[in-house]
C-alpha cells in the first residue's frame, strides 16, 4: 500500500492523471503533486485494469470505473 493514497470517495466524478503503482487490491493514481488516489480493482470491468505508466481519465457512473486514455502529447499545434 503506498502511504499518503486516498481510497475514491465521489461517484459521477472523473478523476485524471498517471497509474504509479498496483497491488493485490487497487490501482494507484497519481492526480498531481502529493495527490494519489486509489482505486479499488473490484470497480474495473474483468480484464480491464489500466497499466502503470499511461495516462489515463476515470469515470465513475453507478459505483463502476469506465477508462479514457488520455493523450501525454503536450505538443499543441497553435496556428495564427
Amino acid at each position: 500500500m503506498r502511504l499518503g493514497a486516498k481510497p475514491v470517495t465521489q461517484s459521477n466524478t472523473v478523476y485524471h492523471g498517471k497509474f504509479v503503482h498496483v497491488d493485490n487490491n487497487y490501482i494507484y493514481q497519481e492526480l498531481g503533486r502529493n495527490n494519489v488516489i486509489k482505486h479499488s480493482k473490484s470497480v474495473f470491468p474483468p480484464g480491464q485494469l489500466p497499466q502503470v505508466g499511461k495516462f489515463m481519465s476515470i469515470k465513475y457512473e453507478n459505483g463502476q470505473a469506465q477508462m479514457v486514455l488520455k493523450s501525454t502529447n503536450k505538443n499543441l499545434d497553435i496556428s495564427r
